[in-house]
């Protein structure tokens, strides 16, 4: 069988009951500051998750920009490329034509140059 606990007297009981008591209120001062410090992590983690939601946007509005930004950048270089091709085939049609006027002037001085040999060897026949 189970031993009783040996009987004491009324001051150790009331003793112990003090001390218990003491022990529950330390316990209950210790619980109030515990739950002032939950609700302050609890603030705390709204506050970083409303951060965190306008970070998320900032990002997301960053990535849309870049990505405009990208699409700017490759449509202005197929731009360039295009006014490249542009001049250079303006530029290879402008030398075909100087090219063209270059032999006419060319022709049109030799001409004149043969036309000035025959003329003055005409001139000094009938002059002589």
């Amino acid at each position: 069988m189970a031993e009783r606990p040996a009987p004491t007297d009324r001051s150790s009981v009331n003793l112990n009951i003090q001390k218990n008591t003491d022990s529950i209120t330390q316990l209950q001062k210790d619980m109030s500051k515990f739950e002032v410090l939950v609700d302050k992590l609890d603030e705390t983690i709204n506050k970083l998750s409303i951060f965190l939601n306008s970070v998320s946007n900032l990002i997301t509005i960053h990535d849309t920009k870049l990505t405009y930004y990208e699409k700017t950048n490759t449509n202005l270089a197929d731009m360039i490329k295009g006014v490249q091709t542009d001049m250079s085939n303006q530029h290879r049609d402008i030398n075909a034509r100087i090219s063209a006027l270059e032999k006419w002037m060319w022709l049109v001085v030799g001409g004149s140059v043969a036309a000035g040999v025959i003329l003055n060897l005409i001139l000094r026949v009938f002059v002589h």
